[in-house]
């Protein structure tokens, strides 16, 4: 894994430089970024964090409201695997009264 994320050939010249803004244009080939491995040697801590990824969305779906903005009311979607907006969209979120 280690030199799959840092082929050049999917992530250009500067394979080896920590760029965390790559992320902002950029969709990596298939099979070309595999953060938790696969198969019998996939991390230990894949399913650990998948779970808290859940707990978080729990608590704050809990916690908060959410919805469009004024300025996003209609929003057009696309299906992919997924359905997904097409385009950026603002969302207004508000503090749920707490009952603690």
């Amino acid at each position: 894994i280690y030199t799959l994320h840092r082929n050049e050939n999917f992530w250009g010249k500067d394979a080896d430089v920590f760029k965390p803004e790559r992320w902002e244009e950029f969709t990596p080939v298939r099979g070309s970024y595999l953060p938790f491995g696969q198969g019998s040697r996939a991390c230990l801590g894949n399913t650990f964090a998948m779970l808290e990824m859940k707990i978080a969305l729990a608590v704050m779906l809990q916690n908060f409201e959410f919805s469009p903005s004024p300025m996003h009311l209609t929003i057009k979607l696309s299906n992919y695997v997924t359905t997904r907006p097409e385009d950026d969209f603002t969302v207004q979120v508000r503090l749920l009264n707490s009952k603690k």
